[in-house]
This record gives structure tokens, C-alpha cells and sequence, in this order.
């Protein structure tokens, strides 16, 4: 059985283009405000969360398939 991949890296590349989206999009600008935390004034090159963004959900919310593979 192959173990599913639950890891989002994300890196300043893909945090401008995400940033440029939101620009157009309202409702991902609470994951901008979430990564400008990490990226903002920091020297961070890249970010790895679990479960794309584990931190901006609690652990109640996590579906059944989802806890299996929180760490």
C-alpha cells in the first residue's frame, strides 16, 4: 500500500503566486495572512505543513482518513 503524500511545501515563488491570485480572489486572503507570517521580513525560503495547511484547522475538524496520518 503507498503512503499518501500529506506534506504542501510551499516556497516564496509559489507564495507570489499565490498572493497575486488572492489579489483577485477575497476568499483566499486568510491563507495570505496565515503564509505573510512565515514569509514577511523573515529569511524563510520555504514552509512544509502537513495536511496543506494543518495549522488553520483544528485537530475536531480533521476527517476520520485525515487522522490517520497526523503526526
Amino acid at each position: 500500500m503507498k503512503k499518501r503524500d500529506i506534506y504542501k511545501t510551499i516556497d516564496r515563488a509559489e507564495y507570489k503566486k499565490i498572493k497575486f491570485y488572492a489579489a483577485k480572489h477575497g476568499e483566499v486572503r486568510p491563507i495570505v495572512k496565515f503564509l505573510d507570517g512565515y514569509f514577511k521580513g523573515t529569511d524563510i525560503d520555504k514552509i512544509t505543513d502537513p495536511i496543506d495547511y494543518g495549522d488553520l484547522v483544528d485537530e475536531e475538524e480533521l476527517s476520520e482518513d485525515d487522522e490517520l496520518f497526523a503526526f
